[in-house]
């Protein structure tokens, strides 16, 4: 299931399924990934993306319940990749 939530709602081990507007207003290559890295959430939260959706069935933690500090285990998903000073970085 994907659920639409506001990026102040968005946590670590969530599934991005896709983020809210124009791929140009964000930094990152792909639209969809599991947000692993602190960097990569300060990065959504400062782009002006102002939504995005999660996909809850990938997720490692659960949107509808408080700030939980573990995500629950699953298998390692591909990077995501951002693009930086216009090369493809690995994130």
């Amino acid at each position: 299931m994907v659920k639409r939530i506001p990026v102040s709602e968005l946590r670590l081990g969530m599934y991005i399924h896709k983020l809210a507007g124009s791929w140009v207003r964000h930094p990152f290559w792909r639209g969809s990934f599991l947000l692993t890295e602190p960097q990569d959430l300060s990065a959504i939260r400062e782009c002006g993306v102002g939504e995005v959706w999660v996909d809850l069935a990938k997720s490692q933690v659960d949107p509808e319940s408080p700030e939980s500090p573990e995500p629950r285990a699953q298998s390692p998903e591909p990077r995501a990749q951002r693009i930086v000073g216009g090369a493809i970085s690995a994130v």
